[in-house]
């Protein structure tokens, strides 16, 4: 796999993408938009609460609402590179559907890294992320720097890769149980990204470590946050978020690993002989 070749299929799935656009704009304007409105209400209610009392704990307003953009745009950038079940793979596995990616002269891995590109359709929830983000760093008094620009796309792609790992992981369950665990990658996608838009610095020790590790709800939104609005972050802080997302990342490839073969050794489960779904 190389990244000429990684480039050249997401200009191809672009162009894809741009067609469906193209077919109905109409269309296509109301699905972005709806889209961003039904991301901006999934943190809504927070922001608005700490509108009404001007802030939760320690967060002022203008802080919540940065780390619900935060999250938005994690989502966004999800729905930009991982549509069509790549980030949910136990779908793809549990229907038989990942036969058609292992069938193509090209890597598993490229398959899944450029299948999903959807940078127009996944445009709505990005755009509101990004909205929100300027509002409330102009409301912080956030200074943007190329520095600060940077540790910016650094976090919200550890955070994306740490959201999809987390829903990899679960998902080569469906490898053994592919009637079962059809619908677990979306179950535990939704777990991560359901907290989001919570700032976590008083639910309890125990239960901050749990929503880091056991489910990483933390690094999606309120860590990455706490660094990305902080005047002087330590250096701890800073790196941990890109340092979980390899963690998450290694976990993910080696359950894959194992998943893919066993897969190799049984086949789908979901055809019979004739090719009929069950």
């Amino acid at each position: 796999m190389s990244l000429r070749r990684v480039l050249a299929l997401w200009r191809v799935h672009l162009f894809l993408d741009l067609i469906f656009v193209l077919r109905s704009p109409e269309r296509a304007i109301v699905y972005i938009v709806s889209d961003g409105i039904i991301a901006s209400s999934a943190v809504a209610g927070v922001v608005l609460l700490a509108t009404r009392f001007e802030s939760i704990g320690e967060w002022p307003a203008s802080r919540i609402l940065f780390l619900g953009a935060f999250g938005v745009l994690v989502d966004g950038v999800v729905a930009s590179f991982f549509q069509f079940n790549v980030a949910f793979l136990s779908r793809r596995i549990g229907r038989g559907q990942l036969d058609h990616s292992l069938l193509q002269p090209q890597p598993l891995r490229q398959c899944l890294l450029t299948e999903g590109f959807a940078p127009l359709s996944g445009s709505g929830s990005v755009l509101t992320g990004i909205i929100g983000l300027s509002i409330a760093a102009s409301g912080l008094g956030i200074v943007i720097t190329p520095l600060w620009m940077t540790l910016l796309c650094v976090h919200v792609v550890a955070a994306t890769a740490i959201a999809v790992s987390f829903s990899t992981i679960w998902a080569t369950l469906a490898f053994w149980s592919p009637r079962g665990a059809e619908e677990v990658s979306s179950a535990a996608f939704d777990v991560v990204t359901g907290l989001k838009g919570f700032p976590l610095d008083r639910v309890g020790g125990a239960l901050t470590v749990a929503l880091l590790t056991v489910a990483p709800a933390g690094f999606v939104g309120w860590l990455p946050a706490r660094v990305l609005t902080a005047s002087e972050p330590s250096v701890e802080a800073l790196v941990a978020t890109p340092l979980a997302a390899v963690a998450f990342a290694g976990i993910a490839i080696l359950c894959l690993r194992l998943g893919l073969r066993h897969y190799l050794r049984t086949g789908s489960w979901r055809y019979t002989d004739f090719g009929h779904r069950r």
